[in-house]
């Protein structure tokens, strides 16, 4: 009896220990392509399987997309490389959130029976890459030896493709937020009017091409300067009250119109400049943005 305890302890430390480098390797990756071929790789080394590969539902979800594949013979990829998420029994199940195993006397019909025969398999566990929420894709994993993907190892692979499907959905998120803020930049500095952000100190930390333009300043020349140096004293005390404000009551709209004041460009000249500010973000480190038309123009 102790020793079959010892066993199961050693056994779950050892999954304990295959699932939490997994965890740890593929939260490197913010890239799905790198992420997809790097997991396969890994798992397949601390898992010894034999051949593997991951496949990626695609947008319209009725089709998984061979990615990445390892150990496979040439005919069985192009083979396996697209498969229907609804014609196909290994699709849909894959899509309901189940896994499926091919042979060993569970071989479903005689076009997946050629492809382990084709492949001297006797085993194919298909898996879903998933969350919670959403099927991502699927993991395959051939092995010669019959009875090599136990209920245990089938576990820890379908906990695997849980881990993938977090990370191809951070990396997703990760893509998506950098796409709109490229968007961002691009709208900045192809704005019609000068765009400047500061700090709740008054320090410039934004400076579109626009405002480079009005003031002759270049980003990196006014970055962590005051705006105090390029308008009126004036316009620094207001700021100085929206911000104290909003800080004490947090509301966005507490500062709504636009006002005509002096500005001076680095040469020193001075010019009438139209401003609108705006103020939003955490009531204890809110950012102030100034919008700026030249009057001359």
């Amino acid at each position: 009896m102790k020793t079959e305890i010892e066993e199961e302890l050693k056994q779950r430390n050892k999954e304990l220990l295959i699932l939490n480098t997994i965890i740890s390797f593929v939260n490197q990756f913010l890239n799905v392509g790198e992420l997809l071929e790097n997991s396969l790789e890994k798992v397949l080394e601390i898992m010894t399987i034999e051949s593997g590969a991951l496949l990626l539902l695609n947008e319209k979800k009725d089709v998984f997309l061979l990615e990445t594949s390892k150990g496979f013979s040439p005919d069985f990829v192009s083979k396996m490389s697209r498969i229907d998420a609804e014609e196909s029994i290994i699709g849909r199940t894959i899509c309901s959130g189940n896994q499926i195993m091919l042979g060993e006397g569970n071989t479903l019909n005689k076009e997946t029976s050629e492809w382990l025969y084709s492949q001297d398999f006797n085993t194919l566990l298909c898996l879903p890459i998933k969350t919670k929420k959403r099927v991502y894709g699927m993991m395959m994993c051939g092995h010669r030896y019959s009875l090599f993907f136990n209920k245990r190892n089938a576990s820890i692979l379908e906990n695997i493709g849980y881990q993938i499907a977090i990370s191809i959905e951070n990396a997703l998120l990760y893509k998506e937020a950098k796409e709109s803020e490229e968007k961002y930049h691009h709208l900045l500095e192809s704005a019609n009017i000068g765009i400047i952000s500061l700090t709740k100190e008054g320090e410039i930390f934004q400076f579109n091409k626009k405002a480079e333009e009005i003031f002759g300043y270049s980003r990196e020349e006014v970055a962590k300067k005051q705006l105090a140096e390029l308008l009126s004293e004036k316009q620094t005390q207001l700021i100085e009250t929206i911000t104290k404000q909003y800080m004490t009551l947090g509301n966005e709209n507490i500062f709504d119109q636009t006002i005509v004041s002096c500005g001076r460009k680095k040469n020193g000249k001075e010019i009438q400049v139209e401003i609108s500010y705006s103020i939003w973000g955490d009531r204890h480190d809110p950012v102030i943005t100034a919008t700026v038309k030249d009057m001359e123009y």
